[in-house]
């Protein structure tokens, strides 16, 4: 263990960690729009005065579940380095799986960013947080870019490397995929999509040149017609 992590900065850490993880096991369907603090700690064994010594409010649990988020993605990378499209579709990927575990917690985190005036402080992670994340392991003490950034990275990647447009800014097509992330992931709720990493594959082909699109898309026609009616 870190020498410069104690037993009581563990407990802090697994406890906080306990709580978000109770959160997205009882958030089903609705999210955490109906989930009670009482319940939550009543779950998670702990009482109301230890969650509020961690999270001031219900939501604040977005906050932290988006940091947990992006540092297991940014831990994904280190232990298994992929590229340009290979990256951020393994991002997506990883959001579609996430979301199959735990239906409404993505859904809750659109309808709370909604909600926001403006993008939300993520948290930073303590090192005890991180080094129970990872188990341990040697990268707890590695500095990882935010989800963002890695959205960024990506796409330079792709685009130096001709798999993505070359006639759009990076700083658009980093705000565009921001837009399908989130966007393509309420759409395909909405329309009863279950297949999510198709939904966000035909999306993320919207911004390859003409030499990279595969032939034979999945075609979603049917739901968008189901849900909102053919046009006339």
């Amino acid at each position: 263990m870190n020498k410069k992590i104690n037993l009581r900065q563990l407990k802090k850490a697994k406890t906080k960690l306990l709580l978000l993880k109770t959160a997205k096991k009882h958030a089903g369907e609705e999210g955490l729009k109906e989930l009670h603090i009482e319940d939550l700690c009543r779950e998670a064994e702990v009482s109301k005065v230890t969650f509020f010594n961690y999270f001031s409010q219900k939501e604040e649990l977005f906050n932290y579940y988006m940091a947990i988020w992006g540092f297991e993605r940014a831990v994904d990378q280190l232990l298994k380095p992929l590229h340009g499209l290979d990256g951020l579709r393994r991002i997506f990927y990883r959001a579609a799986d996430d979301a199959s575990e735990h239906p409404g917690m993505f859904l809750s985190l659109i309808r709370f960013l909604a909600s926001e005036a403006s993008c939300p402080r993520v948290p930073a992670l303590t090192e005890a947080e991180r080094h129970v994340l990872t188990d341990g392991r040697e990268v707890s003490e590695t500095e990882l870019p935010h989800l963002y950034e890695q959205f960024q990275h990506f796409t330079k990647e792709a685009q130096q490397t001709g798999e993505m447009r070359a006639d759009v800014p990076v700083s658009h097509l980093v705000h565009l995929i921001l837009t399908i992330f989130y966007g393509a992931f309420l759409t395909a709720h909405t329309c009863g999509i279950s297949d999510r990493k198709a939904y966000y594959d035909m999306h993320l082909q919207l911004l390859l040149p003409p030499s990279q699109k595969p032939e034979g898309e999945a075609d979603f026609s049917p739901y968008w017609n189901t849900t909102y009616g053919k046009n006339s």
